[in-house]
């Protein structure tokens, strides 16, 4: 991959996880607090903290991805772009989001 192949590919993730976080804000977040749902979820899961919350999501992703990659080692499946853009995106996005629960406490 040539660094131009690397940079297409990094911009259109960074593109693709802006528009998913947006979008999903408008479903689990509010005007004012957009991580509001781990906050939330806290309160009745085994998790005790929001960022509890985002690593048990974030492990659900995570574990897909490894079995896109044991497809490919074991069955030589490469996913498609659509397969991609979900796992490794949401993966990406979750932890941005412990990021974002993290940072809020420095506040």
């Amino acid at each position: 991959m040539t660094p131009e192949q690397f940079k297409e590919l990094h911009d259109r993730r960074v593109n693709l996880s802006a528009k998913v976080l947006t979008k999903k804000n408008l479903e689990y977040g509010t005007n004012i607090d957009m991580l509001e749902s781990f906050k939330e979820q806290a309160e009745f899961s085994i998790h005790n903290s929001p960022m509890g919350i985002g690593w048990e999501l974030l492990v659900k992703h995570l574990y897909s991805v490894r079995r896109i990659v044991r497809e490919y080692e074991q069955h030589g499946r490469i996913p498609d772009q659509d397969t991609i853009d979900e796992k490794f995106g949401d993966a990406i996005n979750y932890l941005i989001l412990i990021e974002a629960l993290f940072k809020e406490l420095e506040h």
